[in-house]
């Protein structure tokens, strides 16, 4: 059995020392989609010891709630950027108040589910449920299976979670690129076949609401105990990692399985919807910068009927909004490599659909706009990349952009500049 990251198979698990996970996206881009086994499952033991469910039923429709979760869950908190050494400054004149969560590279979920089934929401507010079955139909299970309610009532349980789905490599490790087949699908039909090429499981790392109740005002420490007394036990397509209680163990642990970085929490910390807090830092390992598509260039030759490379730009406050645009877009740059030839097709298949006369975004260098194709700025991506061309992070252009895949779980006024 091969080491996985964190340990996380070990659901429930409270604080450990030396292996741990939790939250958000690591940075290996992976191969081409062609260079991706096909099919390759997470081994046991993986960033789970739970077993994929269903592959008898991949077909299974997840049972829709008629209960509490149907209501809308609250927007997910946010981490704030931090640099290691800024990180190190804070922890370091109280350590024991903050725990260390490894960061998954996957899509941020919030999972609301009751006796009559789950609901599961991305990051921008859509219903996702349909795109990860398993993970529904493992919430349900969860729940039927956890301690008894606090009411005593079976039909009142509920419970609202904030976690990440993942898609794990052969050596057990997230690879966003392979979570890609996933994210984009909702037809029972491509979901059915998606899922037998890529399975998915759901790492909680919080638990917002319980039997009804609000936790959003309880500190961080009491919500992660009921996490783990109520979720830990799962063994599906559904775990808790550890959270770690050293800083160095962290680091260490994500710099180990080429994971994104960590996010630190404070112990005491309400949970605040929908904000950036610096109650939760994060820091990242790999260089990855998330944009909002503003165009297109066609490829040279033989090939100028697939893409060339996207163009981007991120929101700018200091920038005039262009017509028809909410806010403003500040262009830096493009991307032009790590596309397969079929993801080449298919983007501009997407993108013919959403084309516009005008440039929505503004200080688009001549040489780029000369055979550009914009578009609408609708469509968030994900880039890895050496850096900026001006003198800090944001300023100028992006340097040896690589393309990582999109982000339907974002909005495009969400996206900021990672230091």
């Amino acid at each position: 059995m091969k080491e996985q990251p964190g340990g996380a198979g070990r659901a429930g698990g409270g604080s450990a020392r030396g292996d741990g996970d939790d939250s958000a996206n690591h940075g290996t881009s992976g191969g081409s989609e062609e260079d991706d086994p096909a099919g390759s499952q997470p081994r046991e033991g993986a960033a789970s010891r739970e077993k994929t469910r269903s592959p008898e039923a991949p077909d299974a429709t997840p049972p829709r709630p008629t209960g509490a979760a149907r209501a809308t869950p609250p927007r997910p908190m946010l981490a704030q950027a931090s640099a290691e050494r800024a990180l190190r400054s804070a922890v370091r004149d109280e350590p024991d108040d903050w725990a260390f969560e490894v960061k998954w590279d996957g899509a941020r979920v919030l999972a609301s589910v009751d006796s009559t089934g789950a609901r599961l929401t991305s990051r921008s507010g859509a219903d996702v449920t349909a795109s990860y079955p398993e993970v529904a139909q493992a919430l349900v299970d969860a729940l039927a299976a956890a301690p008894e309610p606090s009411a005593g009532d079976a039909h009142a349980r509920s419970w609202t979670l904030d976690g990440e789905v993942v898609a794990l490599d052969a050596a057990g490790r997230p690879s966003f690129r392979r979570l890609q087949r996933r994210m984009n699908v909702s037809s029972a039909a491509e979901v059915a076949a998606a899922r037998r090429q890529v399975g998915v499981q759901y790492m909680a790392f919080d638990l917002l609401a319980l039997d009804g109740r609000s936790l959003l005002g309880e500190p961080y420490a009491t919500r992660r105990e009921l996490l783990e007394q109520q979720v830990g036990g799962a063994e599906t397509s559904l775990a808790v990692p550890p959270a770690l209680d050293d800083l160095d163990d962290a680091l260490g642990l994500s710099r180990r399985f080429r994971l994104e970085g960590i996010v630190a929490k404070h112990r005491d910390a309400t949970y605040v919807p929908g904000r950036r807090s610096s109650t939760w830092l994060k820091v990242k390992h790999v260089h990855a910068q998330e944009a909002v598509v503003v165009g297109w260039r066609p490829g040279h030759g033989d090939r100028g009927r697939l893409l060339g490379s996207l163009l981007l730009a991120v929101p700018d406050p200091a920038v005039p909004p262009t017509r028809g645009v909410p806010f403003g877009l500040r262009y830096v740059g493009r991307v032009g490599s790590g596309f397969t030839d079929r993801e080449r097709r298919e983007i501009v298949e997407r993108l013919a659909k959403v084309e516009r006369a005008t440039a929505p975004a503004r200080e688009v260098p001549a040489a780029d706009a000369a055979d550009a194709r914009w578009v609408t700025p609708r469509d968030v991506v994900e880039v890895l990349l050496g850096g900026w061309t001006g003198d800090a992070p944001g300023a100028g252009s992006v340097r040896h952009a690589v393309w990582r895949g999109w982000r339907p779980d974002k909005d495009p006024g969400d996206v900021v500049v990672e230091p």
